[in-house]
């Protein structure tokens, strides 16, 4: 996506709506996408995004990022009622599936 398709709004330089639609785009195909990385994409500041987050849905970009990993989760685990947890933190992406574990755990509080 370029700057071009992120029509600024009368508050914010860019459009709040197109750079949240960006972030669950970009998360939902590889859910451990960095802001930096998103950020770099849609031509914006970190700062940028996180503030479009906050106004359109009122969240942070980890809790945002957390339910993309756990919708991601239970995606595989749908297909495969059976697979173990490692395997399914590793096709998200991580190296350790105690650290899947711990990120879906800590943000439930």
């Amino acid at each position: 996506m370029c700057t071009a398709d992120l029509a600024p709004d009368d508050d914010m330089a860019y459009d709040a709506q197109a750079l949240t639609d960006l972030v669950h785009r970009r998360l939902k195909a590889v859910p451990l996408t960095s802001l930096a990385s998103i950020a770099d994409a849609a031509g914006a500041d970190r700062h940028t995004i996180v503030r479009a987050l906050m106004v359109v849905e009122g969240r942070t970009f980890r809790q945002i990022q957390t339910d993309a990993i756990r919708n991601v989760a239970a995606r595989i685990r749908r297909g495969d009622p059976f697979a173990a947890v490692k395997a399914v933190a590793l096709e998200i992406g991580y190296r350790n599936p105690g650290s899947m574990a711990r990120r879906i755990g800590h943000s439930r509080r």
